[in-house]
């Protein structure tokens, strides 16, 4: 075991990367508290400043069902994979988009899906505490454009 850089207390397992320096609580208490939304923002501003400051994957196993994923990485000490905007905000997120949402059928699945700007948003119906991936998918034409170059990139790599 190795001691946290923040609290000190020995929690980062010693076959975790050398570079994990922070362990997963120090990491997602940092992520809860980094970035509150603004006081006095819809939620229409909150999903937005969610959306607009995460990273969206490419599901490159998926290219012909084209579609983006934000992750928040439950299960790595120092939660280094995430690329959603923080901890507390992918929380709130889920639960917007749960209760928001219109319930439709993908093939054998129903999941609740909720259109914000040019993408509708959707989760897989894990609890929200459990829940790791938002996924979107383009539904405007920019965000369709966008998302055709996306593709025929990672079809040409």
């Amino acid at each position: 075991m190795r001691a946290c850089l923040k609290c000190g207390e020995f929690r980062i397992e010693s076959a975790t990367d050398p570079g994990t320096r922070v362990c997963r609580q120090c990491e997602l208490g940092r992520q809860a508290t980094e970035r509150p939304f603004p006081s006095g923002a819809t939620d229409e501003e909150k999903a937005e400043a969610f959306i607009r400051e995460s990273g969206w994957r490419l599901a490159i196993t998926m290219l012909d069902i084209p579609h983006q994923y934000t992750v928040r990485d439950l299960a790595s000490p120092d939660a280094r994979k995430t690329t959603a905007r923080g901890h507390a905000g992918f929380e709130w997120l889920v639960s917007w988009i749960r209760e928001n949402g219109t319930r439709k059928r993908w093939g054998p699945y129903e999941h609740t899906y909720l259109v914000v700007g040019e993408w509708e948003y959707w989760t897989m119906g894990y609890p929200v505490e459990e829940t790791t991936i938002v996924n979107r998918q383009a539904v405007g034409p920019r965000a369709i454009e966008y998302m055709e170059s996306q593709v025929e990139e990672a079809r040409s790599r």
